[in-house]
């Protein structure tokens, strides 16, 4: 957030196995220590199951989505559960909300509904608008906010709608097709309001069990669920962490959700940082380019043979640069700041280490020094303090 940079936004990019969730648990642990529980409010979609420990140790919160999950996000969701009412219609009054949100579950639906590589056609969404429309008005929802504390509606209720004619005869079978996230194998996910306590200053999204065309929704509604915070509260500092973004563009819509909410997230103190395995399929795409051309902050790890050309292009890499990415350890990555550039070295203290490196073998080892720790009588890390000490008033060392 500082102001000699156009906006708070990161984009890092890099291959498989070149250390990006590595960097974004370091950067998210060394703001929670220098910044504490009045820093910002910080949010990852954990594509992987990485960052659960890091929620473990600083005092965070895991969330699982997934079909069968106990968790529930409302994608209709106006304000978030339990919010003061004053205060959102204070964030509101400049906007119309309910043609934002609208707008935004028109791209969620396209997600849903839309053929891969296709999106819905201009009839298709008419018919959307005027069923998404009639549904908020039948919980008594207007585009005036005063009525927005109402219980929003859920996916089931637009099913409704659309199987009821109302609104115009369903001529594409966008009711059956929406049928799989009602009634179906998926009904699971859409069939509750919000139950997520939304307020820790560590919130890991875990994602790892939506696979294929679930993953891009799945990212959207999380996406969507901090925007909705963001506009409820636009003073309270928040930063979004999306690991793997690339499944998201992979989509039009999803592209074009992310792209926009890229250009809108400042003026909600709203920073997002996009991580991305494919960074060539983000600089050459529509959306994605826009993404990438949005974040102040560009931290490009090791590159492959396939992504460096593109990526040199797109950052105007000089020749030197270009040979150094394909060159690269898993420590080393080059930073962005603005107009400056610099070699940048990720480093992590042994504690830092323990707590963030998911290398399969060091947990291993890691396991069986607790087992043999335990079997000895001797405490664990987590139960001498270290591993909890984000609560209290002594902190670990940060090298």
């Amino acid at each position: 957030w500082d102001s000699s940079l156009e906006n708070p936004h990161a984009f890092v990019g890099g291959v498989t196995g070149a250390g990006k969730s590595y960097l974004g648990k370091l950067w998210l642990e060394r703001s929670l220590l220098i910044n504490g529980r009045e820093g910002e409010r910080c949010s990852v979609i954990d594509p992987d199951g990485e960052y659960g420990g890091l929620a473990d140790a600083m005092g965070g919160t895991s969330v699982r989505l997934a079909p069968g999950s106990e968790h529930h996000l409302n994608p209709f969701d106006l304000i978030p559960p339990g919010c003061d009412f004053t205060t959102y219609l204070e964030g509101v009054k400049r906007i119309d909300r309910l043609a934002e949100k609208i707008q935004d579950l028109h791209s969620l639906l396209d997600l849903m509904l839309a053929d891969h590589g296709t999106v819905l056609g201009a009839r298709e969404k008419a018919l959307l608008d005027r069923t998404l429309y009639e549904v908020y008005r039948r919980v008594g929802i207007s585009s005036d906010p005063r009525t927005h504390y109402h219980q929003a509606p859920l996916l089931r209720d637009l099913s409704e709608v659309l199987k009821s004619g109302v609104c115009g005869i369903d001529e594409f079978d966008l009711g059956l097709r929406i049928s799989r996230y009602v009634e179906g194998s998926l009904a699971g996910l859409f069939s509750n309001q919000t139950n997520v306590q939304l307020d820790s200053h560590l919130l890991v999204w875990d994602v790892r069990d939506m696979r294929g065309d679930l993953r891009p929704i799945g990212i959207f509604l999380i996406a969507d669920c901090i925007w909705t915070q963001a506009v409820y509260q636009g003073t309270v500092r928040r930063a979004l962490y999306i690991d793997e973004a690339a499944s998201l563009i992979e989509h039009n819509e999803g592209g074009k959700f992310l792209a926009n909410l890229s250009r809108r997230a400042r003026k909600r103190y709203l920073r997002l940082v996009i991580m991305t395995q494919n960074p060539e399929t983000f600089v050459q795409d529509e959306w994605g380019s826009v993404v990438a051309a949005n974040a102040a902050i560009k931290i490009l790890k090791k590159q492959d043979r396939t992504s460096v050309k593109a990526v040199a292009n797109r950052f105007g890499l000089t020749s030197g640069e270009e040979q150094r990415l394909l060159a690269f350890g898993v420590q080393e990555a080059l930073l962005f700041a603005g107009d400056r550039r610099v070699l940048l070295s990720v480093r992590a203290s042994v504690q830092e280490h323990a707590i963030i490196t998911t290398n399969p073998v060091e947990l291993a080892t890691q396991g069986d020094q607790a087992a043999r720790g335990h079997a000895r009588g001797e405490v664990g890390p987590e139960e001498n303090g270290w591993q909890t000490s984000f609560n209290e008033t002594a902190l670990p060392e940060v090298h």
